[in-house]
Order: structure tokens, then C-alpha cells, then sequence
């Protein structure tokens, strides 16, 4: 990278790429199953994007969560219509 920064940039998706497959067999799943996020709280949110949403369905934390990850709930309790959903729910417990 120090020799040469705009070709490393350029190449950034490539390895990015190769990484995501490494893993993935690493895992035994797919590449296309596989997704690399920059924190915690970007995963939480790609998972609680995908869940369908219905209403009356159950949202279970644990006492110690981290805040994206209570936000991203609180956000797919909205979308299921909870009554009472609020952004920070109560933990179970």
C-alpha cells in the first residue's frame, strides 16, 4: 500500500473477495451465503433487515445487550407493529 496507494484502492473489492470465499469455505457455506460487516452492530442490522416482520411476533434480548444491536430490534419490533414497541426494548430476565 505505501508504494503504490491508488493501486491498492483499486483493488480493494478483489480482496475483499477473496477473502469472503476463504471464509466461506472455511465455513463450509457458500460465498454467496457470506457477507463481510464492519462491526457487530452492521451484522445485527443486515440479520434484522432480512427477518420478516409480523404482528404480535416475539423479540427476545438478553441483559447485557449493545446498543445497535437494542436499536435494531427496537426497529423490527416497529416494523412488526408490537404494541408498546419502543427503540430500547426491556431485556428478558
Amino acid at each position: 500500500m505505501d508504494a503504490n496507494p491508488c493501486a491498492w484502492f483499486t483493488d480493494v473489492a478483489g480482496r475483499v473477495g477473496a477473502a469472503r470465499a476463504e471464509i466461506a469455505a472455511y465455513l463450509g457455506a457458500s460465498t454467496d451465503a457470506t457477507a463481510l460487516v464492519p462491526n457487530a452492530g452492521g451484522g445485527v442490522s443486515v440479520v434484522y433487515d432480512s427477518v420478516p416482520a409480523w404482528r404480535g411476533m416475539r423479540i427476545v434480548t438478553t441483559d447485557h445487550g449493545y446498543g445497535a444491536v437494542l436499536m435494531g430490534a427496537g426497529r423490527l419490533a416497529r416494523r412488526s407493529e408490537m404494541p408498546g414497541a419502543d427503540p430500547w426494548l426491556r431485556p428478558w430476565g
